[in-house]
């Protein structure tokens, strides 16, 4: 498959300003267990970033639910490969700086990118805790150069580390008071901070904006 191909399956790759990488983002508006958080007050979800501003457009809102869809086509995980080969020369990769997972299946197929581009190290937050239990459940088993996060749902809340540990993943939370994210002290930027892609800091809090 050549590029030009792949990324006519994938639709595109997105770029959040704040990230040094490129993004693949669905809309928040088809979130599972987020669209519940959000009715939720004091959840991390309850006044969703992704669901405002520039995200609200109906362009943007159109490409977005595109990327979701494509997942869907047979050959997306080996045009996600190539593209990022190609494509993503900062050796990192987010995936969902909106929406999240739909099903496992989605889960899997991350997976399978991530071993086809292990020169890259891929960050995966979710809010989609059935999902990543269903494939502990099932045994499988992730690349080690992906990093799944699983976000508290509640604003000053931390995952449980011992949930995190039952899963096998780390954690994010949401903080007004106190974070190790250094992004709201530098231009709301990531600058050279990797955290969230090392497996060695277990929870990356992040300022409440």
């Amino acid at each position: 498959m050549d590029l030009e191909t792949a990324l006519q399956i994938i639709h595109s790759l997105g770029y959040a300003t704040k990230m040094p990488c490129y993004t693949y983002s669905t809309s928040a508006y088809d979130c599972n267990r987020g669209s519940k958080l959000r009715l939720v007050p004091g959840s991390v979800c309850n006044k969703c970033y992704a669901r405002r501003g520039n995200f609200a457009r109906p362009t943007i809102q159109a490409g977005l639910k595109a990327r979701a869809s494509a997942m869907d086509h047979p050959q997306w995980c080996e045009a996600m490969g190539i593209v990022l080969t190609c494509e993503e020369h900062s050796g990192h990769f987010r995936w969902y700086s909106s929406g999240d997972m739909r099903n496992l299946g989605d889960l899997l197929k991350i997976c399978d990118v991530a071993k086809r581009t292990p020169h890259i190290r891929h960050w995966l937050p979710t809010h989609e805790i059935g999902i990543l239990a269903a494939f502990k459940r099932a045994g499988f088993v992730y690349p080690s150069n992906l990093v799944v996060r699983l976000s508290a749902d509640m604003i000053e809340q931390k995952p449980s580390g011992a949930m995190l540990e039952r899963l096998g993943v780390l954690g994010g939370a949401v903080s007004k008071k106190r974070w190790n994210c250094p992004a709201s002290t530098q231009d709301n930027n990531c600058g050279t901070c990797r955290k969230c892609w090392l497996k060695s800091v277990r929870v990356v809090t992040y300022k409440y904006h």
